[in-house]
């Protein structure tokens, strides 16, 4: 399966860590990366982490989600400037996508995040 920029997906994500690797659950996580990437890069997505963590997350480069539900989120969100590349092969689906308002947020932020 393809994905878009703004899809919110299903992805089981382990942060590299020097302490022994723990079993995580699946976690949402943003596609930001282009059609043009994923046309030369077909087997994985560039994507931001989603957090839960509304309160924890309030910076400059974090953007608080306000269509959550629509998105196919279970609960308020942050969106933050933390990025990994994910292989086609470790997603297990899509969640919902970002409203295109929620989008420009993101979209908002990377930039600012990334010097763009």
């Amino acid at each position: 399966m393809s994905y878009q920029r703004g899809d919110v997906i299903s992805v089981v994500y382990r942060p590299p860590t020097k302490e022994q690797q723990r079993l995580t659950k699946p976690r949402p996580i943003v596609v930001v990366s282009t059609k043009v990437y994923h046309t030369e890069r077909p087997q994985d997505v560039i994507a931001a982490l989603v957090t839960s963590k509304v309160g924890k997350y309030q910076g400059t480069t974090d953007y608080r989600l306000n269509d959550w539900t629509i998105a196919g989120l279970h609960a308020p969100s942050v969106v933050r400037c933390t990025l990994a590349t994910i292989e086609q092969n470790q997603i297990g689906g899509k969640v919902g996508s970002l409203s295109a308002p929620d989008l420009q947020g993101v979209e908002k932020v990377l930039r600012q995040a990334l010097g763009l």
